[in-house]
């Protein structure tokens, strides 16, 4: 029930929804007063939704305090990578991957300096028993330098809140006998770490994947119309994190 919930509450994140809203009120409202107010609605969402400056203070109000790195000379036996970043493209036989990939760059980072021993990863559209290939995730990440015995997949969690029980059921509760560090998006680490934590996890976050403005040049004021797409995962998470509180 809860994942069915999650996937019509993701819907409400898109700010097109409000847009397409707003202008099929000015087309079908009858009074000409209302007409207006519902354009202009539409035409200021849609210069809110593609404000660079506007976005990036969002998002970087709402990582503030997830940004911290893990402490110099600080390891763990487990970084958990989740997933969200890449698919296995069986017409070609390889892995296609998204703007997230920077969960999995870092991971394979962090463990050849040896800040982590173990990578785990969770919940990824590569390794998915109905329609990934684990074996060549693994041919990928062998090939970058990271030992067979020390990559775990786990495949069955279908979105954020089935993380730790999925690790769980995979590893048993001795996991939860040291720190883990968890690896992924900046928007998305506030509600991985505190799923991970009501699950009783000790678990500290590495943030990746974060928006970066270029000196606040003007042409950054300008509409980008790709936009939308990111304040979409930013709305995402706003909405999921208060549901996961609450449920």
């Amino acid at each position: 029930m809860f994942f069915v919930l999650s996937r019509i509450f993701s819907y409400v994140a898109s700010p097109w929804l409000y847009i397409l809203a707003a202008l099929t009120a000015a087309i079908f409202l009858k009074k000409k007063k209302a007409k207006i107010y519902a354009a202009s609605a539409a035409a200021f969402l849609f210069l809110v939704f593609t404000n660079t400056p506007l976005y990036y203070s969002a998002e970087k109000w709402w990582t503030a305090d997830v940004q911290v790195q893990p402490g110099q000379g600080k390891t763990y036996t487990y970084g958990v990578v989740e997933g969200g970043y890449s698919e296995y493209d069986p017409a070609r036989n390889r892995l296609e991957f998204h703007e997230a990939a920077d969960r999995l760059i870092d991971a394979v980072m962090l463990y050849r300096k040896g800040v982590i021993r173990k990578i785990i990863i969770s919940g990824d559209g590569s390794i998915v028993d109905n329609g990934g290939n684990k074996d060549i995730v693994l041919e990928y990440l062998t090939a970058w330098g990271v030992r067979q015995g020390d990559i775990v997949f786990e495949p069955e969690a279908r979105n954020t809140k089935e993380h730790p029980s999925a690790i769980l059921k995979l590893l048993g509760e001795q996991i939860k006998a040291e720190p883990i560090l968890v690896i992924t998006s900046a928007i998305h680490m506030k509600r991985s770490l505190y799923v991970f934590e009501e699950a009783g996890f000790k678990a500290d976050g590495y943030a990746v994947d974060s928006t970066i403005l270029h000196g606040r040049k003007w042409t950054e004021w300008l509409p980008d119309i790709n936009l939308p797409a990111k304040w979409y995962w930013l709305l995402h998470e706003w909405i999921g994190n208060m549901v996961y509180r609450i449920a």
